[in-house]
């Protein structure tokens, strides 16, 4: 596991703070100097945190890895299973299986099942039927990975 982590104070919007995971320990010492967050060295001013102030921490623990996300709204339940409306390319609606993971600002992880150059349908799926055809439009799904 990587020793980095980002940080995001509760005014802050993204993790605009890094440092470095030391030790683990959920109890603070209130007579230690050089930081005053439980377990973790930072490097950033003084002060910045306090106790009895909340922070979001995010520690690095794989290098970053390209993900396939979908809009949730776009991955319906099958039982037990989950699965996506896809558009071939001859224009006919197929269903396909998928392995889902978390949510991620409204987006799902799509751990196995899709392509990146699956066109899945993320808008009108009360009218997407299975070995229908249907007309497409190209469009692109945003991630701001910071907001997390």
């Amino acid at each position: 596991m990587s020793r980095r982590l980002r940080l995001r104070s509760a005014e802050d919007n993204q993790y605009t703070r890094s440092g470095v995971f030391d030790f683990l320990d959920n109890v603070l010492d209130r007579f230690e100097r050089y930081d005053p967050t439980p377990g973790l060295q930072l490097r950033i001013p003084s002060l910045v945190l306090t106790p009895g102030l909340f922070a979001r921490v995010r520690l690095v623990v794989a290098p970053p890895s390209p993900t396939l996300l979908v809009p949730d709204s776009a991955v319906m339940p099958d039982q037990s299973q989950h699965m996506v409306m896809t558009v071939s390319a001859d224009g006919t609606v197929a269903p396909k299986r998928v392995e889902v993971g978390e949510i991620r600002d409204g987006l799902r992880v799509i751990r196995s099942g899709l392509t990146p150059s699956d066109r899945v349908i993320v808008d009108g799926l009360l009218h997407a039927a299975p070995g229908t055809k249907v007309a497409t439009q190209n469009g692109t799904i945003r991630y701001d990975g910071g907001r997390d």
